[in-house]
């Protein structure tokens, strides 16, 4: 009998399992003997699989079907919005990180984890994750070494390196090891391969600096600051991963969700400078994000966020941080 999707299961081991280290591909392999054990008919090479989904249908499909440029048409699909904020930007300017999937059911009803890793060796890890995963995928996670990220899809990329390394390993390699926001970086960009390109939102809680890392290919821009905020809406700020890497990201044109989340997040984040604070997101779920602004309609979507902030890491661990007493994640 052929299983299902066992096409896409052999390009992930061929491209993937070179690349994998030991300690990852055990636990995909405990992965798999555990849910074998529920009585779920699963491999280690589907788990593998599974962790490169978004990498081998959006990335590598894509290129074999098209060469080496494959050009992302959907951009008018791309859905996530993120800001991270510190100093005079919130209220007690500490650091305040957000995130909003909005992503279609088939694929977002499954984001319902909050993984708490210790591993052997590196840094514990707190994130939101999908079952099968050794990654976060939605990608918001604070680590013990006082990393917080998050992202934003770069949405119309169309380059990928199928010989380095995929991201959910590098990914996860920074957040289990990287000491600070230099080391993430490094370990993000050391073999980079193109796929699941995103411009990263991250912070140092120890320090309450911010920056804005947009990873592509070829080209990659790194910003940081110790006040005032990044925002992500699926489209780089740097123009030349914008112009040279992708197709029509919609940066500029506010018919589409990009550019229309571009000029909303921007308004939203100046009108509320100096008073952003967790609290405020606890006591109000939801935050009008999304404001078409175009041939005089506006709509106003209201959208869940999930938020990290307030948090110093210690000797005693992850489990002593707020987001993990008072659990303010908001889940699809």
């Amino acid at each position: 009998m052929v299983r299902n999707g066992i096409f896409f299961v052999e390009a992930g081991q061929e491209l993937f399992l070179p690349k994998i280290d030991s300690e990852f591909l055990e636990e995909m392999k405990g992965i798999a003997e555990g849910a074998q054990m529920a009585g779920v008919d699963i491999t280690w090479q589907e788990v593998l699989a599974w962790n490169g989904y978004f990498e081998l249908v959006d990335y590598w499909w894509p290129n074999q079907k098209a060469g080496k440029f494959a050009s992302r048409s959907q951009t008018d699909k791309d859905h996530c919005s993120a800001f991270i904020a510190t100093g005079s930007a919130t209220r007690d300017g500490r650091v305040v990180m957000a995130h909003n999937s909005w992503n279609v059911y088939e694929q977002g009803q499954f984001l319902n984890l909050i993984l708490d890793l210790e591993p052997s060796d590196g840094h514990r890890i707190l994130m939101q994750s999908m079952p099968g995963y050794i990654h976060s995928m939605s990608d918001f996670f604070v680590s013990e070494a006082g990393i917080m990220g998050t992202e934003t899809t770069i949405g119309g990329f169309g380059e990928y390196e199928p010989d380095e390394t995929p991201e959910f390993l590098r990914v996860r390699k920074a957040m289990q090891y990287a000491d600070d926001l230099d080391e993430f970086i490094n370990m993000m960009e050391k073999e980079n391969n193109g796929g699941y390109a995103n411009s990263w939102l991250l912070a140092d809680a120890y320090t309450g600096e911010i920056m804005r890392l947009e990873l592509g290919l070829k080209y990659q821009n790194v910003e940081r600051k110790i006040d005032g905020y990044f925002i992500g809406y699926n489209a780089p700020v740097d123009p030349r991963i914008r112009n040279l890497e992708c197709s029509d990201t919609g940066y500029l044109d506010i018919r589409m969700p990009s550019g229309a989340r571009r000029v909303r997040l921007t308004q939203l984040m100046q009108e509320h400078y100096g008073e952003i604070l967790i609290s405020k997101w606890r006591k109000k779920s939801y935050l009008t994000i999304m404001t078409y602004i175009y041939r005089r309609r506006i709509i106003l979507v209201r959208v869940p966020w999930k938020a990290i902030t307030n948090w110093m890491p210690s000797s005693t661990g992850v489990r002593d941080c707020p987001i993990a007493r008072q659990e303010p994640w908001m889940v699809r």
